[in-house]
């Protein structure tokens, strides 16, 4: 079903098999976010155009390739300018990836020092147990190794299951949308967007 279904509003390059995801702009600028003062090159993409790709993005599957086609008026064409898109779209998508890579790292280190941490306190709560005793506070702490021991083993579980996966996706959504081809079609009319409940940029 859901192949029929992106296969009816995404149409595809018939030699490279790539799906393709259609933007219509006004101009150029629409790409980028407007509160941004850094240089194009550098500048961060506009939140809706953002929102647009990654929507676009979770209805094709991620073993399919995507071209990104940006569709302007004809009194838009500028070489210089495509190249300065082309250039930026690509710079912030790899930031992105970057900053993706660093939060994973960082997931990492935290799940192994959780599951350490885990690990010490359920060996001494068995230590403990093993050594019979009714001294309140000997019982009391033996209750608090056990409980944290599997806290912090349930923290690490939750984030190397749970969260890191979300995290691994949205990583793979960016790298698609890094590797894919930016073409630049230029018409009299906007072309039709692919979706009819998506953002609209203009």
């Amino acid at each position: 079903m859901l192949i029929e279904y992106f296969k009816k509003y995404y149409s595809s390059d018939s030699r490279t098999g790539a799906y393709q995801i259609e933007i219509s702009l006004d101009k150029y600028t629409d790409v980028f976010n407007e509160w941004d003062p850094a240089p194009f090159k550098k500048r961060d993409i506009d939140p809706d155009f953002e929102e647009y790709l990654k929507g676009c993005s979770s209805d094709i599957p991620l073993k399919y390739k995507i071209e990104l086609f940006l569709c302007l008026p004809e009194d838009q064409h500028d070489l210089q300018k495509e190249s300065i898109i082309k250039e930026g779209i690509k710079t912030y998508f790899q930031s992105k990836i970057e900053i993706i890579k660093k939060t994973i790292q960082f997931m990492n280190k935290n799940t192994g020092i959780y599951a350490l941490v885990s690990v010490v306190f359920l060996i001494l709560a068995l230590s403990l147990e093993t050594s019979s005793t009714s001294n309140v506070f000997i019982n009391l702490l033996l209750q608090g190794l056990f409980i944290g021991g599997w806290v912090f083993l349930w923290e690490a579980l939750n984030i190397f299951v749970f969260h890191k996966s979300t995290i691994k996706y949205q990583y793979r959504v960016y790298e698609r949308l890094l590797r894919s081809d930016i073409e630049f079609k230029y018409i009299s009319l906007a072309c039709p967007r692919p979706l009819a409940n998506t953002p609209d940029l203009l």
